[in-house]
């Protein structure tokens, strides 16, 4: 017996042989016979399964996502051709960002996996409904009116008694008017079975018969998956390891997405015993021959101690009936496909089984599809009148370009628009405009962007408000410092207005990513243009005075290089290290080299705690403007000190933050301190100037999405704090 595993290795790993010397309709041909007739020989079979999701969430592509929930559950599969399919779940375990009370067990009602092989319309989510409308298969009857075939590379398998030739046929959609697949599928020239599919779904019709909807919904959601075979008894190409990811793009702000992963894992295989299924099911829920009940859906039984729970005691999710819900064992059954039910012991049976194979210590090799990218590529090469994807959107890359607040523009508003090139993948154009109701200046922004899974390039002029003593990478303030500035009268950022164009490169391998960027600008000093706040219902003034910049035209340059450490699979234990250099000039000369560098993670101590550290520090050589100088105060350096109460050549940070874990809010306390100044005084302290410092405590809701404090700088006084995108 071939485990699969071995397949996988040679069919991607190992260089490919030149192609068979044979037509693509041979195989094709070839391929569709096997598809309708499929081996008879094959009368059951029983094996294990393992099924894990992971949701994951990400603001930067280029970034790796953070995991949000990874959650396992393992099965015994029994499958009859002429009887239909049983699963019996036996374990789940989960980890989630939200910490150890937070629960995230998995439950289907209906198959979710391909028991065989796919039949002729492509559903690999079967008991969710995704896509909306099931894909033509490519080797279907009629499939040839919607596609067009070509042969590709040709892998050479060895097995004991005879060489297996896998060759791969690439599909590619000619129409759009159903649903469609664009990928490759790998054929065993021998027989026409299919060892392998990497496919994404595309269409106009994905999403049903609204065209309208679907471009959008096309343009917001994708669907790829990968389904290898494993060849079992020398014989039978049966499922290995079946892979879906989902990516639903948040829509119209930024590159925020949720990567979602089902991935199930067969093994353990016992093919044609002879052993018939035992159905617990009566045969009228998985038949259907009750005429008088419809199972579409599937039905349901709920049973406790071997016997069926009388209507009126189902469990109701309003009735904080839980407790017998985890004495209950529910048996979903349903008459599709020849009959199938899936039985699902009591939750606390599940949560006891311990015949795992791995840890859940890494729940995912990847919290994307490694696949992913190729398929992309192949699905925006199309055109778009087979794709349906909107092209011209409302886009804006931060929320900030939407609807921001700051004490220079007071309320400003914007409208940005992305433009996709048709035919040329990962191309576009786009523009912005934003306009400020105290400066009453116009901005605006034109960039022409390649923007790829892994790289990002970009070409940009421009005229904006940028911020003081960030990197060229930063343009704008997170969101949160606009409302903190409306609600608290707390600006965290001096403002300078530049106007130019830039150049950006952005890339990552694995756990490297790095990043270099050229502009030519003109800076214009900009002032303070009002002192609406909320606090300024009982003070004259709110804000401080805007600090003006050195004006001017300059070159500037920045390097960047980032390294991911540790496991980013994991909601902790993570971190990342970052090297950095800024150099500037102006029309004339060089002036001044800032190289920095900064240290981040977050770690958990056990079930009980979890701690955040950071520490960040810059040096100035040269003499650099003074919207380049280093700052210290608020938010981002040390908390309860107004922004930029110190400011100079050289600054370093530090920070630690401990949070008790629990799964919605959390106590969290924390300690800030940092300096800034000329350095020759490095590190501070003396005739250089006073390190300042914070402590305080205070409430993360949502693992930091809010965070509510109370900060005491040097224990002189106390600040309420209110903020998003807390580390803890």
């Amino acid at each position: 017996m071939l485990r699969l595993s071995r397949v996988v290795l040679v069919l991607f790993v190992l260089s490919l042989s030149s192609p068979l010397e044979a037509q693509a309709q041979d195989v094709v041909e070839l391929a569709r016979r096997r598809h309708n007739r499929p081996d008879s020989t094959l009368h059951n079979y029983r094996s294990r399964l393992n099924t894990l999701v992971s949701v994951a969430l990400t603001s930067d592509p280029l970034a790796p996502p953070n995991l949000l929930v990874a959650s396992e559950l393992a099965s015994a599969v029994a499958w009859e051709r002429a009887g239909g399919l049983q699963v019996k779940m036996l374990g789940q375990r989960y980890v989630t960002s939200f910490g150890p009370e937070a629960e995230a067990g998995l439950d289907f009602s209906r198959p979710w996996f391909v028991a065989t092989a796919p039949g002729d319309s492509l559903r690999l989510l079967g008991g969710i409904d995704i896509p909306t409308r099931a894909a033509v298969h490519p080797f279907a009857v009629g499939a040839e009116l919607y596609y067009a075939y070509e042969v590709g590379d040709t892998v050479t398998l060895y097995v004991a008694d005879r060489q297996v030739d896998l060759v791969e046929v690439k599909v590619t959609p000619t129409r759009g008017d159903e649903s469609l697949v664009v990928g490759s599928v790998w054929v065993d020239g021998a027989t026409g079975d299919v060892g392998a599919m990497q496919i994404r779904f595309v269409g106009r019709r994905l999403w049903g018969d609204d065209e309208e909807g679907a471009e959008w919904a096309n343009r917001f959601v994708s669907i790829s998956a990968s389904l290898q075979q494993g060849l079992w008894d020398r014989r039978y190409w049966l499922p290995h390891q079946q892979e879906v990811e989902l990516m639903v793009r948040i829509p119209f702000i930024g590159n925020s997405a949720l990567p979602i992963i089902f991935r199930n894992e067969f093994d353990l295989y016992e093919i044609n015993t002879g052993e018939h299924i035992a159905w617990t099911s009566p045969d009228s829920m998985r038949e259907g021959i009750d005429r008088s009940t419809t199972y579409e859906d599937g039905g349901t039984l709920w049973l406790r101690a071997g016997r069926r729970i009388d209507p009126d005691e189902v469990p109701d999710s309003t009735s904080g009936e839980s407790a017998r819900r985890r004495q209950s064992t529910k048996v979903s059954a349903g008459p599709a496909q020849g009959g199938w039910e899936i039985i699902r012991p009591p939750e606390d049976s599940l949560l006891a089984y311990a015949e795992w194979q791995r840890p859940l210590a890494t729940p995912a090799s990847e919290l994307t599809l490694p696949s992913a990218e190729e398929l992309e590529r192949r699905a925006r090469a199309l055109s778009n009148d087979i794709v349906g994807r909107k092209l011209f959107v409302i886009q804006y890359d931060r929320l900030p370009d939407f609807i921001r607040y700051n004490r220079v523009e007071s309320l400003a508003l914007g409208l940005a628009v992305r433009y996709d090139i048709p035919r040329r993948a990962f191309w576009s154009v786009a523009g912005g405009f934003s306009f400020g109701f105290a400066d009453l200046e116009p901005k605006g922004r034109l960039d022409v962007r390649y923007d790829a899974p892994g790289v990002r390039a970009e070409l940009a002029g421009y005229s904006e408000l940028h911020v003081a003593g960030t990197t060229l990478s930063d343009r704008k303030r997170a969101f949160g410092n606009s409302l903190r500035a409306l609600i608290l009268g707390r600006d965290d950022a001096d403002y300078y207005r530049a106007s130019g164009a830039a150049l950006t490169y952005d890339t990552r391998w694995s756990w490297f990513r790095g990043r270099l960027r050229l502009a030519f600008e003109d800076h214009q000093s900009v002032e303070r243009n009002t002192d609406i706040a909320i606090p300024g219902i009982w003070q004259d003034s709110v804000f401080q005075l805007n600090p003006p910049a050195d004006e001017g035209t300059f070159w500037r340059g920045d390097a960047e290089a980032i390294i991911y450490v540790g496991d980013w699979t994991r909601p902790t234990g993570r971190g990342q290290l970052t090297f950095g250099a800024e150099v500037g000039s102006d029309a004339d000369s060089l002036d001044y080299v800032q190289p920095r560098v900064g240290l981040e993670g977050k770690v958990d101590l056990g079930k009980v705690a979890a701690v955040a550290i950071a520490a960040r520090g810059g040096w100035t050589a040269g003499d650099a403007p003074v919207q380049r100088l280093w700052r210290i105060g608020g938010l981002e350096t040390v908390r309860g000190f107004t922004h930029g109460t110190l400011r100079g050549e050289s600054y370093w940070t530090g920070r630690i933050e401990v949070a008790h874990i629990r799964p919605i809010w959390r106590p969290v306390i924390f300690a800030d301190v940092g300096w800034a100044g000329d350095g020759s005084d490095w590190p501070g302290g003396g005739s250089g100037g006073d390190v300042l410092w914070s402590a305080g405590g205070g409430i993360s809701l949502l693992n930091g999405f809010i965070r509510a404090e109370l900060v005491f700088p040097e224990f002189e006084e106390v600040q309420f704090e209110l903020y998003f995108a807390g580390a803890l």
